[in-house]
């Protein structure tokens, strides 16, 4: 019998990994379009392993500003012509909104 792959099999990503995702791509929807499928594949791909990372800092409780500032900020970085002024304020909004997340997290436990 051939193991087959389909959407539904795969394991779904968890709700904090949803979350994390989620307040990553606000705002970013016209500047993605206008990047070139390469770019679109990078830029998915290291915002995959930046939303884990996010996600992991919260989880061990361990999200600090700075942290995820950072990591959002080298994110960022890969959208083309992307306005430093921009990428400053956008970094700082997602990591705020990051770590209401982490406080909303911390309180379930």
């Amino acid at each position: 019998q051939v193991a087959t792959t389909s959407a539904s099999s795969r394991p779904k990503k968890a709700p904090l990994l949803q979350s994390v995702e989620s307040i990553m791509e606000e705002d970013l929807g016209e500047a993605y379009q206008k990047m070139t499928p390469d770019q679109k594949k990078k830029f998915k791909e290291e915002g995959e392993k930046t939303a884990t990372k996010i996600q992991e800092l919260i989880e061990k409780g361990k999200a600090h500003g700075r942290k995820i500032v950072n990591l959002i900020r080298k994110w960022l970085k890969l959208v083309p012509g992307i306005n430093k002024f921009f990428l400053e304020q956008e970094a700082k909004i997602k990591a705020d909104k990051m770590i209401d997340l982490a406080e909303e997290q911390k309180n379930k436990l």
